[in-house]
């Protein structure tokens, strides 16, 4: 006949089943539950705020009806020391309407890292619609995009987002009372 004993691991949880609860809540509910919400929070809280308004939305480049847009990343600087990189881009616009007139075009970027909190504004508002040897996008760049944010989370990106302000008038017979214009555009570059 075979000598059941008792199970001594499976003896200690019935005897002490507060603790044996507590364990098990704290070495896997707890992980199950926190670890997938650290990961949504950072995700989540690192959307970048467009121009200062957490209203505004962007647009993918093809949903606009304006203007074409290339932008093509002409030089990276690497930060040294006390002195911020440089995210330099080459831009064109071209407006696609060749009825209605667009005009008084001016507009501005933002370069944001995607999975992190880290924004650069260019310097100046530009009305050039193409860049040239004195005239480009510039950005201030002082993040290092080589950290780790969390265990298998590396930021991502940058993200560039242009601001368009332009005055845009309507073809014959509703021209003559030309409406200003924003739009806010997710671009991307090469």
């Amino acid at each position: 006949m075979k000598n059941n004993k008792p199970n001594k691991f499976v003896s200690f949880f019935k005897r002490h089943e507060v603790f044996s609860i507590t364990l098990i809540l704290f070495l896997v509910v707890v992980p199950l539950i926190l670890i997938p919400t650290t990961y949504i929070y950072q995700i989540v809280s690192s959307k970048p705020v467009l121009f200062g308004d957490k209203k505004i939305k962007a647009v993918k480049l093809d949903k606009q009806e304006y203007f074409d847009i290339t932008v093509t990343l002409y030089n990276i600087t690497e930060p040294m020391g006390d002195t911020p990189g440089e995210y330099i881009f080459d831009y064109k616009l071209t407006p696609k309407s060749a009825v209605n007139t667009i005009s008084n075009v001016r507009f501005t970027g933002q370069l944001s890292v995607v999975n992190d909190n880290y924004t650069s504004m260019s310097g100046d508002t530009l009305t050039s619609l193409e860049s040239h040897e004195n005239n480009k996008l510039i950005f201030k760049w002082d993040y290092n995009m080589g950290k780790t944010l969390l265990p298998f989370l590396k930021p991502k990106g940058p993200k560039l987002y242009l601001k368009i302000m332009f005055s845009y008038d309507m073809a014959p017979p509703l021209q003559g009372n030309p409406r200003e214009e924003t739009i806010y555009v997710e671009v991307p570059y090469s």
